[in-house]
Order: C-alpha cells, then sequence, then structure tokens
C-alpha cells in the first residue's frame, strides 16, 4: 500500500506526443532528457489534485490507474503546513485551465533551446493567475507555506518542479 500525505506532490510522464513535446520545450540545450510532463498532488483527503481543462480533484486510486508517475515528499513540512500546502491547492478546484500561458512558456522553452539556461522573458507577462496550469497549482501552494522550486512560481515548470527535487536530497524525498 502507498502511504500518501497531503502535499505530496506528483510528477507525471504521459508517453503520447503532446507529452513528448512538451517534455522537450521544458529541456534547455544540453539538459537530459525530461522525465516529465506535469505536476499533480495530493489534496487532504487522498485525493489528487491537478489542472487539467480546469482545476480537478480525483480519488488516488481511480487516478492512478495506468499512469507512470513519481510521488515525492518534502521533509520541511509539518502537518500544519502540509495542510496550508493542500488546502491552496484544493482551492484552485473548479478554475479554467491557462491554455494561453502555454504559448509564453513554449517561447521560452525555444529561447532555452538557443542560448542555454532557462530564459524567463515571455513567461514574465503572465498575468492571468485566475488561470492556472499544472505546474502553478503545486508552486503557489508550496509558496504559501514558504517554499520555491528555485524560482518564481510564475517561472516553474513541471520539469523545474522535478529538478529541483531531485537536486535537493536534503528537502525532497521520492516515496514512489
Amino acid at each position: 500500500m502507498l502511504i500518501k500525505f497531503p502535499a505530496d506532490l506528483i510528477f507525471v510522464r504521459s508517453p503520447t506526443d503532446l507529452g513528448k513535446t512538451i517534455r522537450w520545450f521544458q529541456r534547455s540545450r544540453g539538459e537530459a532528457k525530461s522525465w516529465t510532463n506535469h505536476t499533480a498532488g495530493i489534496g487532504l483527503v487522498n485525493n489528487v489534485v491537478e489542472a487539467q481543462t480546469r482545476v480537478i480533484s480525483t480519488p488516488f486510486d481511480e487516478w492512478r490507474q495506468g499512469k507512470k508517475f513519481q510521488l515525492w515528499r518534502t521533509v520541511n513540512l509539518d502537518v500544519s503546513d502540509s495542510s496550508l500546502v493542500a488546502s491552496y491547492a484544493e482551492s484552485q478546484i473548479g478554475r479554467k485551465y491557462g491554455v494561453l500561458k502555454i504559448i509564453p512558456h513554449a517561447l521560452d522553452g525555444l529561447l532555452s533551446k538557443i542560448t542555454g539556461g532557462s530564459p524567463y522573458v515571455f513567461r514574465r507577462i503572465l498575468c492571468l493567475e485566475n488561470y492556472p496550469i499544472c505546474s502553478w497549482v503545486w508552486a503557489y501552494a508550496y509558496h504559501q507555506a514558504g517554499l520555491d522550486f528555485g524560482g518564481d512560481p510564475k517561472r516553474i515548470t513541471p520539469d523545474d518542479q522535478l529538478d529541483y527535487c531531485m537536486s535537493h536530497p536534503e528537502k525532497w524525498e521520492r516515496i514512489y
């Protein structure tokens, strides 16, 4: 049995062409291939909160069927902070997906292929706070508890989040 706690972070790898395209755009020149193309997380009642066409909540056992995913937990949150993070993510349920945000993310992804690194040029214009994308839901949720993934929550991609978790074993551990 997989033990999950509120605010555990989920990284999903979709084998579809869209998933492969997203992973390509997230990767900087010279960076190893991205494993993930989607971020989700555990809410307060063993549910998965994620941005699809809207931010939705699905029972974990139903959600996990047929998915390739990793489950990560931070060691820096107490029960109160974990609940705060999960509550913030759940407060986003019902909001429409910020599909227009994908364009600036993709343009910055193209710049990263040219320049290397992780440029933050086009994503600076993102001001549609009420229209989240998958990585924003959880980047902003963790921001509520004072934890960030190495940068502004507007800037973070699923690949950035997973890279951060993997490169900070003193803060994050892979559960599954």
